[in-house]
């Protein structure tokens, strides 16, 4: 199951890493936040008292990869605004750069989704995150993480994870 094959990856990360990343003396810490993430339930409209550990290998597929060609899938300000506007106003997100672009105009991006599942019907996608936003419970609530993917442009990422996936 998807519990035993995470914890699995934890051990052969210990013989990976170096001894003061992972250790005899701290693995326990990486099991027990491996094992909080998968039994930890998820607050969305639809998986009421879901987790990851429900989940079974036919339902999901971790590190999705994909390519993108940005002229014809025509990324642009104005449509990301677009998107994020019918959502909710806060998510507009500004741009900080634009997307690379070879001479003759065509440009490409290649990325990885990190895990995306299938539950009843309808599809998730769930990236991983590591931000420090404190170091209490509630430093993690709805909108301290919402402020987070703000400041980050994880929206942007999320939509281009979502036009990735439909593709």
């Amino acid at each position: 199951n998807l519990n035993e094959a995470i914890l699995n990856s934890v051990e052969r990360a210990q013989k990976r890493y170096p001894d003061f990343l992972i250790n005899k003396d701290n693995l326990i810490h990486f099991q027990t936040l491996v094992r909080n993430v998968l039994e930890s339930k998820i607050k969305l409209s639809g998986l009421e008292n879901f987790t990851l550990k429900d989940l079974t290998n036919d339902k999901r597929v971790c590190e999705l990869d994909f390519h993108m060609d940005l002229t014809k899938e025509r990324l642009q300000y104005e449509e990301l605004n677009a998107a994020f506007k019918q959502n909710s106003d806060t998510r507009v997100v500004s741009l900080k750069y634009e997307f690379p672009q070879k001479e003759d105009g065509v440009g490409y991006l290649k990325g990885f989704v990190d895990f995306i599942f299938e539950h009843n019907g309808k599809y998730y996608i769930l990236d991983w995150k590591s931000n420090h936003l404190g170091y209490s419970k509630e430093d993690y609530e709805q909108e301290r993480m919402e402020e987070a993917m703000q400041a980050n442009n994880y929206h942007l990422q999320h939509y281009i994870y979502k036009k990735a996936f439909i593709k």
